[in-house]
C-alpha cells in the first residue's frame, strides 16, 4: 500500500511537523506518521514504512507554499527522513528528537 493512506482534516498555516513512524503489527511493519506540532493534531499516515519515499508521499500532497510556510520540522535521526526533508523543503530547521539523541 504505497499511498498516504489517512489524512486528518485541512492542512492549513503549517510551521511546524513532527515526523516519526508507527508500527502497525508485530514485527518490523511500519508507516510513516506526520503531525502538526503547534495544533496538536495528526496530518498523515502512510507509506510501507519508514523510508524516504514514505515520507515523499506526505510531502507530495502539500502545495508549494504550505512547504513554504514550514520553518521546522522535528523527527529521528534517521537518514531517509532527513533526506526527504531536505528535497522538498530545504529551508526548514531539523531538530532531532531527544529520545533519539539520548
Amino acid at each position: 500500500m504505497n499511498k498516504l493512506v489517512s489524512r486528518f482534516g485541512k492542512i492549513t498555516k503549517l510551521r511546524a511537523i513532527g515526523i516519526d513512524e508507527i508500527s502497525i503489527r508485530k514485527g518490523h511493519a511500519y508507516m510513516t506518521c506526520v503531525s502538526d506540532l503547534d495544533k496538536g493534531r495528526p496530518l498523515g499516515i502512510g507509506g510501507e514504512g519508514r523510508r524516504e519515499e514514505d515520507l515523499d508521499l506526505f510531502y507530495n500532497t502539500l502545495s508549494d507554499r504550505q512547504k513554504k510556510n514550514i520553518s521546522l520540522v522535528v523527527m529521528d535521526m534517521g537518514e531517509p527522513f532527513r533526506k526527504s526533508t531536505l528535497k522538498h523543503i530545504p529551508h526548514a530547521q531539523i531538530i532531532y528528537d531527544k529520545f533519539h539523541i539520548l
